[in-house]
C-alpha cells in the first residue's frame, strides 16, 4: 500500500508486489476545494415568482433573473409543467435575501393548496379570478 508524505515533504518511495520501486507523489488538494476557505459571498439577488398559466393553474419558481426566466417559459425552454400551458403571466415576485431562502418559500408556496396561493394574491393586491 502506497504510503503519503505530509505537505511540502519529497515524494516516498514505495514498493510494488515484485520489489520495483515507485515513487509516490505527496497529496494536494487546490484551493478551491480546501474546506477552510470559505465561499466568496455574492451580491446576487434571488427572486421568487408566481405564474398563471393559460389553464388558470398557478406555478412557482426561483430565480435570480425574472425577466429571463420569464422569457425561457414563454419559448418553452422553462420548466416542462409551463410548456403546453401558454400565454403565461407574472402575477407574484417577492425578493429574497439569498439562494437558500427562495428555495425554502418556492417549497412553501408549491405546499400551499390553490385556495390559499390566491388568498396570498388577494393580500398582495393582485387580481384574483378562480
Amino acid at each position: 500500500m502506497p504510503q503519503f508524505a505530509p505537505p511540502g515533504y519529497p515524494g516516498l518511495t514505495a514498493r510494488r508486489r515484485g520489489g520495483a520501486p515507485v515513487r509516490v507523489e505527496p497529496k494536494t488538494r487546490p484551493a478551491r476545494h480546501f474546506r477552510y476557505n470559505p465561499p466568496v459571498p455574492t451580491a446576487t439577488r434571488w427572486y421568487v415568482y408566481l405564474l398563471r398559466c393559460g389553464d388558470g393553474t398557478l406555478y412557482a419558481g426561483a430565480t435570480t433573473d425574472v425577466e429571463s426566466r420569464l422569457a425561457a417559459h414563454r419559448e418553452g425552454r422553462g420548466a416542462r409543467y409551463t410548456r403546453g400551458r401558454a400565454p403565461l403571466s407574472l402575477v407574484l415576485c417577492e425578493p429574497q435575501m439569498d439562494r437558500s431562502s427562495a428555495l425554502r418559500r418556492e417549497c412553501a408556496l408549491k405546499r400551499l393548496r390553490r385556495r390559499d396561493k390566491l388568498a396570498l394574491l388577494a393580500r398582495a393586491g393582485m387580481k384574483v379570478s378562480m
